[in-house]
């Protein structure tokens, strides 16, 4: 174990997970709890035993689940300056969650149980190592938020130059009369108002289009 910390140290002192440790901090913590720390070369494939949590300390982490079938699925990419943590629990859908070093890497596992340890010597630790997951949890779900707002955002663009491609196919014109108020049209399309408005303002902006009332016209749709 202590050449596992010794020769990771680095690594372990530049994750989201000991933000604020000292090496000696580092060492402390984990000669308290059950961890493993795995080097795995490119390509190769480590099964996550349940209720582990997988720190990506180095590298790129691609992970998977497999169903009762033996189907495998892919879940999402894990890295250090990413989304670095990969937290299995007890009641997890997935029969089998494996990951595959997409490149050469270092990945920290530690049990849950890691923090149920009532040593006052290390207690002060634990309760830093857990708000340093809560911080790695919030970034990963406000990455997630980003990506879902940018996918929505892309797929209403999609939805309105689909409509306005199609009206011009039926009125044959470039300068579109819109058989709708802005709020029939919003719904038309299922987005709310202040998005349609939005979009139409991006598409004007590049010059794709000008829209005036009721009329908008097409330059580059």
């Amino acid at each position: 174990m202590e050449n596992q910390i010794e020769k990771n140290i680095e690594h372990l002192r530049n994750s989201q997970l000991f933000r604020g440790f000292t090496d000696d901090e580092i060492e402390k913590f984990l000669y308290n709890t059950k961890f493993k720390i795995f080097e795995l070369n490119r390509g190769a494939i480590l099964n996550v035993e349940l209720d582990k949590s997988i720190f990506v300390l180095y590298g790129s982490i691609a992970s998977y689940e497999t169903n009762i079938d033996g189907v495998k699925t892919f879940i999402n990419y894990f890295e250090p300056d990413g989304n670095e943590l990969i937290a299995i629990s007890l009641d997890t859908l997935y029969p089998t969650v494996s990951v595959e070093a997409r490149k050469k890497s270092v990945v920290l596992s530690l049990e849950t149980n890691s923090f149920l340890i009532t040593d006052p010597s290390i207690i002060f630790l634990q309760n830093r190592v857990q708000q340093n997951i809560i911080s790695i949890f919030y970034r990963m779900t406000e990455n997630v938020m980003q990506r879902t707002i940018a996918n929505a955002e892309s797929l209403s663009k999609n939805k309105i130059i689909k409509y306005l491609r199609q009206l011009k196919s039926e009125q044959k014109s470039d300068k579109l009369q819109i058989p709708f108020t802005r709020q029939e049209l919003a719904d038309h399309l299922q987005m709310d108002i202040s998005t349609l408005m939005r979009e139409l303002k991006n598409l004007q902006d590049c010059n794709a289009l000008k829209y005036e009332g009721k009329s908008i016209t097409i330059y580059k749709i």
